[in-house]
């Protein structure tokens, strides 16, 4: 979550450094919130405002063991399913040193929602063919895989497919 209302606010700074006051409120350990910077300019027209970009930083408590979560690896990157087909993915964190961060809570969604991820990252692919993606946040970080679902091949029998399958490789028969 990141904060979108100030939490604290000072004018007429005209330094290059600015420390957070203890009288300001508290700042929530694990939590995202953005800062921005207002430039004021005096001109023949009265004040312009010239805002910068907005930054977004993750407050860690001075002495936290707790790691920030800058890069995710999600395995596969991209995979093909038939509907109705389940796959488990799977999503690594690493912090800004590249070390793995162990406990990091990632978030799983689908975009569009044409199938269902439980929070435990297993993928259920819904009825219709369609492309999408499947997101793993964590933190500000984020990662997605590519998911192409296709409709389910009823023309091949899987039983005789196996039984085929191994009769070749009991007899040594090319696949």
């Amino acid at each position: 979550m990141v904060r979108t209302l100030p939490v604290y606010q000072q004018k007429g700074i005209t330094g290059t450094t600015l420390n957070y006051p203890v009288s300001a409120e508290k700042l929530i350990d694990g939590r995202t919130y953005a800062w921005q910077v207002v430039g004021e300019a005096a001109t023949a027209n009265g004040i312009n405002y010239m805002p910068s970009d907005v930054f977004r930083f993750t407050y860690t408590e001075p002495g936290s063991n707790q790691s920030i979560v800058s890069t995710i690896q999600i395995t596969p990157p991209e995979i093909s399913l038939y509907t109705g087909q389940q796959y488990q993915f799977s999503a690594l964190c690493y912090d800004q040193n590249g070390a793995l961060v162990s406990n990091a809570n990632p978030i799983w969604q689908v975009t569009p929602a044409q199938g269902t991820i439980t929070q435990a990252g297993l993928f259920t692919a819904g009825n219709q063919v369609a492309t999408m993606a499947v997101v793993v946040t964590a933190g500000t970080a984020s990662q997605y895989a590519t998911i192409n679902i296709n409709a389910a091949d009823t023309t091949t029998n899987t039983q005789d497919w196996l039984i085929d399958g191994l009769v070749r490789q009991l007899f040594g028969l090319p696949q």
